[in-house]
């Protein structure tokens, strides 16, 4: 018999890997033409977008992605420069696992998401 903080555990280790698995696959879709991103905003975009996802199939990250976007020195601003692309590759993702029709993030692009982020 399985404990509950034995099933705890495992469902913790399951959402991570779905959240690395998302994290990786955005590599492709992002960063695919020839253009030089530093790495900082190569890891910054792709977190952001499995940060996306998970929560858009109910997967929990806790403060993992944001402590992942520090730690690659990733910051508000690049994440607002980035807005686009990342949502973007997030709801093409969630699109392809058949989550949603409307907008991942409830934001169209940088503009509205320093307003969003401002109210």
């Amino acid at each position: 018999m399985t404990s509950h903080k034995h099933e705890a555990q495992l469902s913790s280790v399951a959402q991570s890997v779905h959240s690395v698995l998302v994290h990786e696959a955005a590599h492709e879709p992002l960063h695919q033409s020839d253009e030089y991103l530093p790495k900082t905003v190569r890891k910054t975009e792709a977190e952001a977008v499995a940060f996306a996802v998970c929560e858009a199939v109910g997967l929990e990250s806790s403060t993992a992605s944001s402590d992942y976007i520090q730690l690659y020195c990733g910051d508000k601003e690049m994440l607002l420069d980035a807005m686009k692309r990342i949502h973007r590759t997030a709801g093409e993702a969630t699109k392809e696992i058949g989550v949603g029709k409307k907008p991942l993030l409830g934001v169209e692009g940088p503009r509205e998401a320093k307003m969003e982020m401002a109210a």
